[in-house]
């Protein structure tokens, strides 16, 4: 089992699984329903090659041979890591000209994003989240305009940049632990962080605050844009599962609670949503 678990988490399956299902929280939250198309898909194959490449790249810039337990499953799990990140590379471009123009221009924003933080960028090597306090935003942008923007621009949506606005902040909160649990790795890279910045407690005070207003706007889209009220149940208890988690994050914790938990509370999220409204999935 426990060999299992490494292969969806640090084959990156599991970020991709979620990722599939964070789109689906935001239909649910807005239409009652989700479903599973093209761009999905896309989103799917797309988090296989972006985060296998992410690892790829800085597993071979660490300049220790050891850094720690977590990077020595990751060479371990190299081989598979390459596979799915050309599997991913792969079936994202298949999918992409599945899609349609408004929605490959709209990609176009986070995918340049997405490549200059994995690739340098400057003659100095640095990437972009080399810069200084800059990835946790950037991952935050990232995420929150796949989940809404691309999702459902085209459904002209009321209240679009509110559930936008609760994507960001919700990925701000649930990213924010990472930077805890990389802070010596980030030092030692001389990567800049808000936890090196404020230190473990008050960046846990900041996820919880983050979190809060991520609950805020959530309950504001709900209750006055979509009018979907049966998402209520769902929606409330899924936050309150992740303030729970971010109680146990400490920087001596295992990896499991960062890319197995917090990672899954986007899965968890559309369970509850289905589940406490008694909705049917549709697709």
């Amino acid at each position: 089992m426990g060999r299992l678990i490494d292969v969806l988490i640090y084959g990156n399956v599991l970020i991709a699984v979620a990722a599939v299902f964070f789109l689906k929280s935001s239909e649910q939250l807005t239409f009652g329903r989700a479903s599973m198309g093209t761009y999905h898909w896309l989103i799917f194959f797309g988090s296989l090659f972006v985060y296998g490449a992410h690892r790829l790249v800085g597993l071979h810039r660490l300049q220790a041979h050891r850094v720690d337990d977590r990077h020595e499953v990751v060479r371990r799990y190299e081989w598979l890591v390459l596979g799915l990140t050309i599997a991913g590379l792969i079936g994202g471009i298949f999918f992409f000209f599945g899609l349609s123009r408004m929605r490959q221009t709209l990609l176009l924003f986070p995918a340049v994003i997405v490549m200059a933080y994995i690739i340098p960028i400057t003659p100095g090597g640095r990437r972009l989240r080399d810069f200084p306090f800059v990835k946790l935003f950037l991952i935050a942008l990232v995420w929150a305009w796949l989940g809404t923007i691309v999702l459902l621009w085209e459904e002209n949506i009321p209240g679009l940049w509110w559930l936008f606005g609760e994507r960001l902040f919700y990925i701000l909160a649930i990213t924010l632990p990472f930077d805890i649990r990389d802070m010596e790795l980030d030092r030692a890279q001389h990567t800049k962080t808000i936890p090196q910045l404020l230190g473990v407690t008050m960046s846990k005070t900041l996820s919880y605050l983050l979190m809060s207003v991520a609950l805020f706007l959530g309950l504001v889209y709900i209750s006055v844009f979509s009018l979907r009220y049966e998402m209520l149940p769902g929606y409330i208890a899924s936050v309150l599962m992740v303030f729970y988690l971010l109680q146990q994050v400490s920087i001596e914790r295992s990896d499991y609670l960062y890319r197995g938990w917090l990672d899954s509370t986007m899965i968890v999220q559309y369970v509850l949503l289905l589940a406490l409204a008694k909705t049917d999935l549709v697709q």
